[in-house]
């Protein structure tokens, strides 16, 4: 098992999610810090943990995203890898439950369900799944979702959300003579990789949390706060690979999620075609209704251009008078339990909890209690049982551990809009 962090100058966010990484009892298991030429404190963070686990890269220049992740999975020669970003961080023995699951069912990757943290300055909350479930997916019914929401492209399995067997990514590579053509490389890897995994495994409770820091350069992507710029044209600088020509990026994020979708779908026929309507109609229902009415502006321009691209002049126009521009839901979610991610919410400054690492170790406390057992199967039988179960398990935890004290107070908000 093998796990890279990929990280360029955020030793600030690495010592918490490295730490995380080392809180495995797995082996053999192997941490592989990827230092894309960092000229901060990176190398010392590193070299102070002293664990034989972790193997030190560096590229002999900084790279762009995608051909660092490159540089780092051409050092695996066999077993299974993951990408754990240096904001984000695993689930104590997540690792452990990982292998047990991909050698029971003898498969060749495994995708988990999403634990969202967003650190302190981001919004200092945390979200710890309640799901157990664990089954196979086939990989086209998934694609077929796909197709028409490329939003759902984080259910297709790839290296950032679990474990791939190598040899998957060695067969692309062998055929393509590169692994990545987009400059977007976590949602490349799933779809490229979609096209060769016929099925694969996958478990509702997640095994790791993904962090969104200040520093994400997702975030500064999407973002329209003049702060955020500066991430913004960085994010710009890695894009070493051209954009789709069916596409423009816009700030909406759902525009960048399809570029390397259909760059993947170029390589490979087993990817169903984008229906690129079905993206325009996504992406101008999310802006209508959570975002200013400059960014609404400024993806509804995108989105024109995207169209014209496509000949679909006639549809946009009828979508975007459909979508209306109604303003931000300044709502906060206060209450204890999220029913659309079936997961307690947390709050970290209750705890005075700053970092990914303290957040893991809280999660990990109730994900002991998640047997991974059963069968995974999406319909309205199975979601209305998974939200009852996670129900009771939230009214456990708020009532009866030692994190009711924290809980109980926003128990009741849960169920009153709140």
């Amino acid at each position: 098992m093998h796990v890279i962090i990929p990280t360029r100058n955020r030793a600030n966010t690495l010592q918490w999610s490295l730490r995380t990484a080392l809180n495995q009892h797995y082996q053999p298991y192997t941490i592989w810090v990827s230092d894309n030429c960092s000229t901060d404190n990176t190398a010392e963070v590193i070299a102070a943990e002293k664990d034989p686990r972790i193997q030190y890269i560096r590229p002999e220049t900084p790279l762009s995203m995608s051909s660092h992740w490159e540089f780092a999975l051409d050092h695996i020669r066999e077993g299974y890898v993951m990408i754990l970003g240096d904001d984000d961080g695993l689930y104590a023995d997540a690792v452990g439950h990982a292998a047990r699951l991909l050698k029971q069912h003898s498969a060749v990757a495994i995708r988990w369900g999403y634990a969202p943290y967003l650190w302190p300055g981001i919004g200092n909350i945390y979200f710890h799944p309640v799901h157990d479930t664990v089954g196979f997916q086939s990989t086209q019914s998934v694609l077929e979702q796909v197709r028409n929401d490329v939003g759902k492209i984080r259910m297709l399995p790839g290296f950032y959300w679990g474990f791939v067997d190598i040899a998957v990514y060695k067969k692309i590579k062998a055929r393509d003579g590169m692994f990545f053509n987009s400059s977007i490389p976590d949602y490349y890897s799933a779809s490229v990789l979609s096209g060769e995994i016929e099925r694969f495994l996958y478990t509702e409770a997640a095994l790791s949390i993904g962090g969104t820091s200040p520093k994400s350069l997702g975030v500064s992507f999407v973002a329209h706060e003049k702060e955020k710029e500066g991430g913004r044209k960085e994010f710009f600088t890695q894009l070493d690979k051209p954009v789709h020509p069916k596409i423009v990026f816009g700030k909406d994020g759902i525009t960048a999620l399809a570029d390397p979708y259909l760059h993947a779908s170029d390589r490979s026929t087993n990817l169903p075609e984008l229906n690129i309507s079905a993206m325009l109609e996504k992406s101008l229902r999310l802006v209508a209704g959570g975002a200013s009415k400059e960014k609404y502006d400024e993806t509804v321009l995108v989105l024109k251009e995207i169209a014209q691209r496509n000949k679909l002049n006639s549809i946009i126009d009828r979508l975007i008078a459909l979508n209306p521009y109604a303003g931000i839901d300044s709502t906060t979610r206060k209450g204890s339990y999220s029913i659309g991610l079936n997961a307690i919410r947390f709050f970290p400054q209750d705890y005075g909890f700053t970092n990914v690492y303290e957040v893991s170790m809280l999660g990990s406390q109730f994900q002991k209690n998640l047997k991974f057992t059963g069968s995974f199967r999406q319909n309205k039988v199975t979601f209305l049982l998974s939200r009852i179960k996670g129900i009771l398990f939230v009214t456990w935890v708020a009532l009866f551990t030692s994190q009711r004290k924290y809980l109980l107070r926003r128990y009741l908000y849960s169920f009153i809009g709140r």
